[in-house]
């Protein structure tokens, strides 16, 4: 398969392409990552007058989350994306355009794809129905609209910095070193996967968030491929994140700033074969309609 537009991002990492730089890019941006988040939570530490490990109790428990909690959560993954700019500049010499794209093209790709993709979920989540039992409020209106801009900056940044690392970043880097697509689409994927593994949750479920996951990370591979930045699969991302955070949260966990809750349980979810072929239709749809409205 030829990528054109992604050869331009191939090319800035072509330079120090090197297989122990990835590492110990890899490593820096855990070490930030991990600063970054001891750094979020001393300051609300000192903001909530209790001790570091308090707080940090308190930041990452998932369920029962006031609007606050969840804001705050979502933030800390912002660490991955400030990790992965560092990363890229002392170890490749890359900056911020050579892992995003250009800006005006990153940015109407977003606005398509996440157009896109709230169409289509409108059109699934009725879909959706017959399987499932209404949500309940979750949020007062008025709390939920004073949240509402706060929540979708938070989204934006939390999936902008995933996206950033791993089809800006880890992407082009392995493709920098390998030519087959099956390589630089499928192992940064499979990380991204992993990612998503909640040990919480029994197996059969966990199993299924891990591989629907991984699915969204071989879509979100091709269309940054195929349009030379991030910005097609970041909307993608984003759309995705924000029904589930803002809109519908789960019933156990990043429920602070969700309009309403879904009330099945979150392994019920990933164990309802209906529900899982339908989110895998509505992924790969949604994919296939982002392509077709981008003419990629």
């Amino acid at each position: 398969m030829n990528f054109p537009r992604f050869a331009i991002m191939i090319e800035d990492a072509r330079s120090k392409a090197s297989l122990w730089r990835l590492g110990f890019g890899l490593a820096s941006i855990v070490v930030v990552t991990f600063v970054w988040v001891i750094g979020v939570v001393w300051l609300a530490a000192l903001r909530m007058d209790v001790p570091l490990s308090a707080a940090m109790t308190d930041v990452m428990r998932l369920e029962d989350q006031k609007p606050a909690g969840t804001a705050l959560y979502l933030f800390l993954v912002v660490g991955m994306g400030v990790g992965t700019l560092l990363a890229a500049r002392f170890w490749h010499g890359r900056g911020p355009v050579s892992l995003v794209g250009p800006g005006p093209r990153t940015l109407r790709h977003f606005m398509v794809a996440a157009g896109a993709s709230w169409a289509a979920m409108a059109v699934f989540a009725a879909a959706l129905l017959p399987f499932i039992s209404s949500p309940v409020p979750n949020l007062d209106p008025w709390l939920w609209l004073v949240w509402f801009p706060l929540g979708l900056l938070v989204v934006a940044a939390q999936t902008g910095s995933e996206e950033v690392l791993f089809r800006g970043y880890l992407q082009s880097q392995i493709a920098a070193r390998f030519s087959n697509p099956k390589v630089w689409m499928i192992v940064p994927a499979l990380l991204f996967g992993a990612l998503h593994f909640m040990p919480s949750l029994p197996i059969l479920p966990a199993l299924s968030v891990v591989l629907v996951a991984i699915l969204f990370g071989i879509l979100a591979a091709d269309l940054t491929a195929r349009t030379g930045s991030i910005g097609a699969a970041w909307g993608f991302h984003f759309a995705n994140n924000t029904l589930t955070v803002l809109f519908v949260s789960g019933q156990e966990s990043l429920g602070g700033l969700g309009l309403y809750r879904s009330t099945m349980s979150f392994s019920e979810q990933m164990t309802a074969t209906p529900l899982i072929a339908i989110e895998i239709l509505a992924l790969t749809a949604i994919w296939a309609l982002i392509r077709r409205l981008l003419s990629v």
